[in-house]
């Protein structure tokens, strides 16, 4: 018998048989499919192709086909300590991807490290051995040393210096110079036995750094030994973006920030009024608080409000921009008194106010309670009343019904 014959004679049997071929084809299909998609491709694309031509040949083209997720692996040259360079894997954020090329198995991957001359801002292991805040400054000096910290690179045993400076100027800085005096924690001078000195020199460049913002504390300047635990940064030259240039001699007079009374000192009202207008009318500085009252000094010099002294002809803080009439306007203690004695006079009328209000509410809630419980006892009343005049009914339907029962059984007897 032919297969046509065969076809014709049992046609149901052979589209059966042709439907599970195919039910068991694309499932078959799902393999590569499946393989081609953990490799970065697409899933419907290698199903289709599976399913048409040939399983076999999808199957194929997935095992050969390349790994899209594939990644190589980045090794960072180190120096353990007995002095030996040896490559091992990093998964650091400094060290950047390298695509892949060529043989993938024979080739050692591209070494990639950005480690600036100087300024190292590669992650390792450093830990904060020292931390310093500057409280002292020079009114014509155009920037601020803020603080400082030093810290130790336990892999390499490198000390590094990392500055929190502010431009203080009324001009954009482009080039900083400064010296960093190294000591040990006595306070003897370490000197570096190449250039015979304790001292340091680093430059800051190419940059614009607007006035009243912070910079320099995304750099990490090398010292010359890891045994340094004291500094002193002088800074020698200043460059704006008018190409102006400041020296220093390093024997400038300085100042400390003088004696003002603080924000907490005053009454719990005219505090908590004092922060509400801060928020309100003040210029936000996110590195620089508002803690103290405004005050002028003698000598043609004002505190700010965070702290800072400034030159008399100065309309605003140096160092937060602030806006100095404004603060003594609106930080001032008489000032604040007298609003916050106005707003407590104001807080107890309305607490007055409130205080009846509540009452009267209260009042209200209680003959409502009233109200409803004198409607809850009439109904419940009604509710005894009715019940008793159902009850009453009752017994004399029934008293009538025995009445007639009876009448009857007498005239039966009869």
């Amino acid at each position: 018998m032919s297969t046509e014959q065969v076809i014709q004679a049992y046609p149901g049997w052979y589209l059966f048989i042709l439907v599970v071929v195919l039910i068991i084809h694309g499932f078959l299909s799902t393999i590569p499919a499946k393989m081609a998609e953990e490799k970065g491709y697409s899933y419907g694309g290698f199903w289709a192709l599976s399913f048409f031509l040939s399983f076999l040949i999808g199957l194929l083209i997935a095992a050969l086909i390349k790994d899209k997720n594939e990644k190589n692996v980045i090794y960072v040259q180190q120096t353990n300590q007995n002095g030996q360079t040896q490559y091992v894997p990093s998964s650091q954020s400094s060290i950047r991807s390298v695509p892949a090329s060529g043989n993938r198995y024979n080739k050692r991957p591209e070494l990639v490290q950005r480690v600036p001359s100087g300024d190292v801002k590669v992650q390792t292991d450093q830990k904060i051995v020292r931390k310093y805040e500057y409280k002292k400054y020079t009114l014509d000096m155009a920037v601020q040393l803020l603080g400082a910290r030093l810290m130790h690179d336990e892999i390499t045993d490198e000390l590094y210096a990392q500055m929190s400076i502010c431009n203080v100027a009324d001009m954009p800085i482009i080039f900083m110079e400064m010296d960093i005096h190294c000591y040990d924690l006595p306070g003897e001078p370490i000197i570096d036995p190449v250039s015979n000195t304790n001292i340091v020199n680093y430059i800051y460049q190419d940059m614009d750094i607007e006035p009243q913002t912070l910079f320099g504390d995304m750099y990490k300047i090398k010292l010359m030994n890891s045994k340094v635990r004291k500094i002193e940064v002088f800074v020698k030259r200043v460059m704006f973006n008018d190409d102006t240039v400041i020296k220093y001699s390093g024997d400038e007079g300085y100042i400390t920030d003088l004696p003002q009374e603080t924000l907490d000192s005053l009454d719990t009202e005219a505090y908590q009024f004092a922060l509400d207008i801060i928020i309100d009318k003040l210029t936000y500085c996110d590195y620089a608080s508002v803690e103290y009252l405004p005050k002028q000094h003698t000598g043609g010099i004002w505190s700010c409000c965070c702290g800072r002294v400034n030159k008399d002809e100065w309309s605003i803080c140096c160092y937060c921009g602030r806006d100095k009439q404004k603060q003594f306007d609106i930080l001032d203690v008489r000032y604040l008194n007298e609003i916050a004695t106005q707003q407590l006079k104001e807080k107890e009328e309305k607490d007055k106010v409130d205080m009846k209000r509540r009452e009267k509410e209260r009042q209200q809630r209680e003959e409502s309670v009233t109200r409803a419980k004198v409607k809850r006892k009439e109904l419940y009343e009604r509710q005894l009343e009715i019940e008793r005049k159902r009850k009453i009914k009752g017994i004399i339907i029934a008293v009538v019904v025995v009445v007639a029962f009876i009448s009857i059984l007498i005239l039966l007897s009869q």
